[in-house]
């Protein structure tokens, strides 16, 4: 791997998972892989009730944005949804907390839904 002098940030091939902490050190369960953040989660335990939203540590949305993030994708691993969002929009949501460090929140109803078992018109 090489380091850039300016900032001292790794340079991380695109193709390579980087999995990130939380403010506090804690795995975050987010990595980011090709301009990707993602982030798996079972909605029962980790969605955010009023109003509906997924939420992120702020310093997991920094530390996506140094390694190149440009959209997040949430995958409810009980339902089988798929919520996807720029990280951007992720970004400027509203701010929880709620015992585990300052996050940004952003409503169900802002994120693109690809639901699988839900059929095409067309």
């Amino acid at each position: 791997m090489q380091f850039q002098s300016s900032n001292a940030q790794r340079q991380i091939p695109q193709n390579q998972p980087v999995h990130l902490l939380t403010s506090d050190g804690r795995p975050s369960g987010c990595f980011v892989q090709d301009g990707t953040l993602y982030r798996r989660a079972q909605a029962s335990r980790h969605l955010w009730r009023r109003p509906p939203s997924w939420a992120f540590d702020v310093r997991v949305l920094q530390r996506a944005r140094e390694l190149g993030a440009t959209r997040v994708v949430v995958i409810d691993e009980e339902q089988r949804i798929t919520y996807e969002a720029s990280l951007e929009k992720v970004e400027r949501g509203f701010t929880v907390q709620h015992g585990w460090g300052e996050q940004k929140a952003l409503p169900l109803n802002c994120w693109r839904r690809h639901d699988p078992q839900q059929p095409t018109l067309f």
